[in-house]
């Protein structure tokens, strides 16, 4: 290809680049983490857990089977309030993450905030996007952790308005 056509190239996928940015520019999306706490109440009410959700301005939930319990946080994209829930960990207790059905000891970060910038794209430019959340768990001393697919939710992410 000659240099004049690869600079003409260029500057087009520039100029489309910039059209789309500027396009979608004040398109917010996000999700409710309210509303992935209901699910993922539900979906703990149905492996039998007695759920409760003690404060509905914080996406967290606690969720007791037998004499065991746990607190469960659906976190946000870039997991902001996971240092404040080590904070409130009582001697003795651990915490887990899972997400994509998967039980981690750590956080996982790069990916859960790679598919939420992608889904997000996605739907700022009008189409059906979700993601997956990290869910944090503080587990009682001597108590299993949670089946971790229980814990696999989705939060749609919607246009806000």
């Amino acid at each position: 290809m000659p240099s004049g056509w690869s600079s003409i190239l260029a500057i087009l996928v520039l100029v489309s680049s910039l059209a789309f940015k500027l396009a979608v520019h004040d398109v917010s999306v996000e999700g409710d983490q309210r509303v992935t706490v209901a699910v993922l109440a539900g979906s703990l009410t149905r492996q039998g857990y007695e759920v409760s959700i003690p404060r509905g301005e914080v996406p967290a939930l606690v969720a007791k089977h037998d004499n065991c319990s746990f607190t469960a946080r659906v976190l946000d994209p870039h997991g902001t309030y996971h240092d404040t829930e080590f904070l409130k960990l009582q001697s003795g207790w651990s915490i887990i993450y899972v997400w994509r059905g998967r039980l981690s000891k750590s956080l996982p970060r790069l990916r859960p905030l790679v598919e939420y910038y992608i889904s997000r794209e996605i739907g700022r430019i009008g189409f059906f996007a979700e993601r997956r959340p990290v869910v944090m768990v503080r587990l009682q001393p001597g108590c299993a952790p949670p089946d971790p697919a229980a814990l696999n939710v989705r939060e749609v992410l919607r246009e806000l308005r």
